[in-house]
């Protein structure tokens, strides 16, 4: 009877290190696993990332511009009375509801190279005889202000002759912003040109003008710009304006299909 007592007990005992047993092998087991595959994860470098070059030369950032005289900031006749002579209206002049009612309208499209090597632009206008034209820029400002000038087409293509062709269409290049910035040797031009770009920079103690594509994008990322047309009868205010501003999906995918379209007139200096 004793023995059969003691013969129990070491059955039990033996069940009990048999389930000790096979639970510290799985713990160890896992634990070597969770190991093992650590080990795994950090030997295992990441997959690079698929990268392509070639891709800067296409059309990335697309923006547009509908333009029409109730854009405008004013009338001719409140021209302030300092203005430059080159500013002055020398037609007569309608209101910004009269042309509007002409059927005076624009719309403009700038796209940008993913390398930011170059922009291009691309502008049609309505109700407005080319010949009528006399300057024609992209300026930096908010709606309702009169911002200086950050391009001016005027320096690379002949405006009347390009819009009588239907579109103006002009390739933008670091060397065309500068020049811009430089306005003309008159203090007036000196003061209109040139957008600031609103950070510090290392090259003097004040923001630097906008002199690359990239400035110029990066002034359009923050709604500062915009298309003016003028004429001789719309000379200080301008005849059509038009805030550039993110363009539709549908301008977008148009205008990055035409990525490899050299565009009708190259940056160059007007002859």
């Amino acid at each position: 009877m004793k023995n059969e007592k003691l013969s129990g007990h070491a059955a039990v005992l033996g069940a009990a290190l048999m389930v000790v047993t096979g639970a510290a092998f799985a713990q160890g087991h896992v634990h070597s696993s969770a190991k093992t595959t650590a080990t795994a994860q950090v030997s295992s470098p990441l997959r690079p990332v698929a990268l392509y070059p070639q891709r800067g030369s296409m059309i990335g950032e697309v923006f547009e511009s509908y333009m029409s005289p109730l854009q405008e900031a004013g009338e001719e006749q409140d021209t302030p009375a300092n203005a430059p002579q080159e500013f002055r209206s020398t037609a007569p002049s309608k209101n910004r509801v009269q042309r509007d009612l002409e059927g005076h309208r624009g719309h403009g499209v700038l796209r940008f190279r993913n390398d930011m090597s170059r922009a291009y632009v691309d502008v049609k206008i309505e109700g407005i005889r080319a010949e009528d034209v006399n300057l024609f820029h992209i300026h930096c400002g908010k709606p309702d202000n009169l911002g200086p000038v950050l391009i001016d087409f005027g320096q690379i293509t002949d405006l009347q002759k390009s819009f009588k062709k239907g579109v103006l269409s002009v390739e933008i290049t670091d060397q065309v912003v500068a020049r811009s910035a430089q306005g003309d040797s008159t203090v007036e031009g000196q003061a209109l040109a040139g957008c600031l770009v609103a950070a510090p920079s290392l090259t003097g103690g004040k923001p630097a003008k906008a002199a690359t594509v990239s400035g110029v994008a990066q002034l359009a990322r923050e709604g500062a710009l915009y298309f003016n047309l003028h004429t001789y009868a719309q000379t200080y205010f301008g005849d059509l304006r038009g805030q550039l501003l993110p363009a539709s999906p549908e301008t977008a995918r148009a205008a990055r299909a035409q990525q490899n379209a050299a565009p009708k007139q190259k940056a160059a200096s007007k002859r």
